[in-house]
């Protein structure tokens, strides 16, 4: 019998969030003030320190790997790339804060990201984009993402995303924001019907839309083939590839040093539809997870592999896996 979970009080719910927005402004001030060309040495330490406090994260991160790439890397490479994937996300965390903070009442700071960010396969999103349907973007949890949107802005593309907010108001409320001043357009996630009406008209307008499929969909979503396991994957891509004709072009970034990255543009996810909606789904969703695939394998320290991408089990019926239902659509 699971025991049910005790509800935080009032004061400890305000103190959190109160304590997570301070911490936020010193990280702010610190970043701010801090050269770049620390960052690397500062997402070393902290990687160091908080060992003790991500063994859960390196047991999942490990295991990951190791059904993933043990075949084809040793045990010591496995650990540098879990310790790489970790000091990544520090780094690109350290540049985003950091380029929020300079980027405030400070418009013309917005050419530094052209700087910042080249685009490589520029050439397929302008043929996808003169088709006048939208562009959904496929992206991941890979490289500095987050800022991966300004090197597109930059350059007068249009870019949306569905955007899950913070749980600190004011840290959401800062990064918001943000992502005006960039000229991002944010859909919100919840609730649902909003997100859905939000990409629609995103698509309508002949934006991109970034899509994420790269983490575990425990529900609504379908099993495809991830690295050789069945992973539960979010249908939501599909469906508006499906629904709407706008074509899927795989959009990741690469480091290439210090706040120097490469925005890699594929050509669009080429599928064939049968007119079968379930079919067609699954279809799409295991081409568009092979492409991710591709990526995380030739860019392994990228991608986050401590993120339980395995964790929802496909139920089976008569020995045969079935995936769950995919009406759903993020």
């Amino acid at each position: 019998m699971k025991r049910k979970k005790k509800k935080k009080s009032k004061f400890k719910k305000r103190f959190e969030k109160n304590a997570s927005w301070v911490t936020f402004l010193i990280m702010r001030v610190l970043f701010t003030v801090t050269p770049a060309k620390a960052f690397p040495l500062i997402a070393r330490y902290l990687e160091v320190i908080s060992r003790p406090f991500t063994r859960k994260q390196r047991k999942i991160a490990l295991e990951n790997l190791t059904l993933s790439l043990g075949k084809e890397k040793s045990k010591e490479e496995i650990e540098y790339i879990y310790r790489a994937c970790l000091r990544e996300v520090t780094q690109s965390f350290c540049e985003l804060v950091s380029a929020t903070s300079s980027l405030f009442g400070n418009s013309s700071r917005l050419d530094q990201f052209k700087e910042q960010f080249v685009l490589e396969g520029e050439e397929n999103l302008k043929q996808a984009l003169s088709r006048g349907k939208g562009v959904i973007g496929l992206c991941a949890h890979f490289g500095n993402f987050t800022l991966m949107g300004t090197g597109l802005t930059s350059r007068g593309y249009p870019y949306a995303l569905v955007v899950r907010p913070a749980d600190e108001s004011r840290v959401e409320e800062y990064f918001q924001k943000w992502r005006d001043q960039l000229g991002f357009h944010s859909i919100p996630a919840r609730p649902r019907s909003t997100a859905v009406r939000g990409s629609l008209g995103a698509l309508r307008q002949n934006k991109i839309l970034a899509l994420f499929a790269d983490q575990n969909k425990a529900k609504g979503g379908v099993f495809v083939d991830f690295f050789g396991r069945p992973a539960g994957t979010v249908v939501g891509p599909a469906v508006m590839a499906l629904k709407t004709g706008a074509p899927i072009v795989p959009i990741f970034n690469v480091r290439q040093g210090v706040n120097k990255h490469k925005v890699i543009i594929g050509p669009p996810v080429e599928f064939e539809i049968s007119g079968n909606q379930e079919k067609d789904v699954l279809t799409v969703t295991a081409k568009i997870t092979k492409v991710i695939e591709e990526f995380v394998r030739q860019y392994p320290t990228h991608w986050w592999w401590f993120h339980n991408r395995w964790r929802t089990k496909p139920k089976k019926e008569e020995g045969v896996e079935k995936p769950e239902a995919s009406t759903p659509f993020l």
